[in-house]
Formats: structure tokens, C-alpha cells, sequence
């Protein structure tokens, strides 16, 4: 949760704090930043991971579902990251990622 972004949103709070308050605010800037940027990178690996099962396809699956079906649960990266260079948007990442376990689990190369 990016706590500070209530504040970049109220025009001029940021400007009118005393040294203090805009300490306080920098530090909790950095942490949230900081905290994002982890959240981005296991959000990519848990995408980027290919289950070896049927019930873990499933269990991705159910674990994303809300996370794709509902736009104020949460924010999701905008882009995935590949190994390759390239990069999906997360719904095209997760479709990959079902195509290629089940292509593998029915006997074709992944």
C-alpha cells in the first residue's frame, strides 16, 4: 500500500509540512518504494514460475482470479518481466503460463 500517495494527492500538503513531517514522509516514501519494487519482483517470479502439476495450475488459477477480476483489490504490475528481454502484460503472462503447463502435462515441449 502506497500510504503516501494520500498525501501527493492532496495539492500542496507535501509542500506545507515542517522539516520534521517531510522526514518523516521521505523515509516512508523510500520503505514504500522499496516494499513495491520486492512486491513487483515476487509478483514476476510467481508468475514466471511453471507449476509441474495439475492442482498447481489450479491452485495458480485460483490465487490470481481476484487478483485480475478485481480492479480495486489490489495493483498489479503493469508489465511482466521475462528471462528473454521481453516483457507481457500480467493477463497475457498468466495465459502463457497455462498454455505452456498444460502443453507439458499432455506430452508436448514446454
Amino acid at each position: 500500500m502506497r500510504v503516501e500517495i494520500a498525501y501527493e494527492e492532496s495539492i500542496g500538503l507535501v509542500a506545507k509540512m515542517i522539516a520534521e513531517q517531510r522526514q518523516g514522509y521521505d523515509a516512508l516514501h523510500e520503505a514504500s518504494g522499496a516494499a513495491w519494487d520486492m512486491l513487483e519482483d515476487v509478483s514476476g517470479d510467481l508468475v514466471n514460475t511453471q507449476p509441474a502439476t495439475l492442482a498447481g495450475l489450479v491452485a495458480l488459477c485460483r490465487y490470481l482470479e481476484p487478483l485480475l477480476n478485481d480492479p480495486e483489490c489490489c495493483e498489479l504490475p503493469e508489465y511482466i518481466a521475462w528471462d528473454n528481454d521481453t516483457e507481457s502484460t500480467v493477463a497475457g503472462a498468466f495465459a502463457y503460463i497455462i498454455a505452456v503447463t498444460a502443453q507439458a502435462m499432455i506430452g508436448g515441449q514446454a
